[in-house]
């Protein structure tokens, strides 16, 4: 289940076998595949934890697609032990043109990803 309002800080819900969980999804330039580390705003992480803490949630998830065949997805819960935090200059929004300012973000090493890729319309986990 998708939430409907543009501010919202987490994109959507779904549940699996009584399990609850939630997602963030962004869509990134397939040229940032590449690098080491995929960014995470600090303030969305902590939001992603406190409505996972409040809605007892088993999990939330960080989905990264990169262009329109590869998906990048991190478990909230591996995120902080395994990043270092930059102060990086971000659109202040992105649901709205209001633009930049700078922010903390999670350099989240990529290696923590369950990777997928899109192939004959099926999404198929790869090997990292």
């Amino acid at each position: 289940m998708f939430t409907e309002d543009v501010y919202d800080r987490i994109d959507g819900y779904f549940q699996k076998d009584n399990k609850k969980a939630s997602v963030e999804i962004k869509g990134r330039n397939k040229q940032y595949e590449s690098f080491d580390t995929h960014l995470m705003e600090c303030s969305k992480y902590d939001a992603m934890i406190k409505d996972m803490e409040e809605k007892k949630l088993d999990s939330a998830f960080y989905a990264c697609f990169f262009g329109d065949d590869t998906l990048y997805m991190y478990n909230i819960k591996k995120i902080k032990d395994n990043s270092t935090i930059e102060r990086r200059r971000c659109p202040r929004c992105t649901s709205a043109n209001a633009g930049w300012c700078w922010k903390d973000c999670y350099m989240i090493d990529k290696s923590i990803a369950t990777i997928f890729r899109k192939a004959n319309d099926k999404w198929i986990k790869s090997e990292n």
